[in-house]
């Protein structure tokens, strides 16, 4: 019980910090599937760009502050501001591959079960998410972390960079970076110990 109370306490904490990306294909069928997959890498390649800062609007900024990625308030505002582009530019997969449905882009909260992304857990919850329904909607989907920016794909590599794991490590306690990243190793030690000697040991 005490491990579940600081799993929901994470879990909150991280839905106000993240802004994940959910993606639904039509059916399950292989074209589909496939379909799915590349409007995975549209949006992707599409919402970096979008997520950068716009200090390159400014011909004073250096080449390092021009890579920084925007404030969490800032990228949800900029997905739901360029929620049409979004769209437009997965129809136009949609088209290039021939298929005869289109589109609908959404920022919206879903209900997403835990999730490991390489070694990081995120708790099951409630999340708002940049949400790409195709079709009907109806076939398995694909989801990860938008911003920060943590999205990769299994055919490309099998664990978030650094800079993603720095990102949560800013945002979350020492307690609840341990529960995302060794998600095990928190329930044993809470389950055993409980919170004071988990305190203690942690200043030893």
């Amino acid at each position: 019980m005490r491990a579940q109370r600081a799993i929901d306490k994470t879990q909150e904490k991280l839905a106000k910090e993240v802004l994940r990306f959910h993606v639904l294909a039509n059916s399950d069928s292989n074209e589909d599937q496939k379909v799915k997959r590349q409007v995975r890498d549209a949006v992707l390649v599409y919402g970096s760009r979008l997520l950068k800062s716009d200090r390159n609007k400014d011909t004073s900024a250096d080449a390092d502050s021009m890579e920084q990625e925007v404030s969490r308030a800032e990228a949800e505002r900029l997905v739901r501001e360029y929620l049409p582009e979004f769209e437009q530019e997965v129809n136009r997969v949609l088209k290039k591959a021939g298929v005869n449905y289109r589109a609908k882009a959404v920022l919206t909260d879903v209900y997403f079960p835990e999730k490991y992304y390489g070694n990081i857990c995120f708790p099951k919850g409630w999340y708002r998410a940049l949400e790409i329904r195709l079709g009907k909607a109806t076939g398995h989907n694909w989801w990860c972390v938008l911003y920060p920016s943590m999205c990769f794909t299994e055919a490309v590599c099998v664990t978030p960079d650094e800079k993603g794991r720095e990102n949560l490590r800013e945002m979350l306690d020492a307690d609840a970076y341990e529960l995302v990243t060794k998600p095990e190793k928190f329930r044993l030690k809470s389950y055993f110990f409980g919170e004071k000697l988990n305190r203690w040991l942690a200043d030893r």
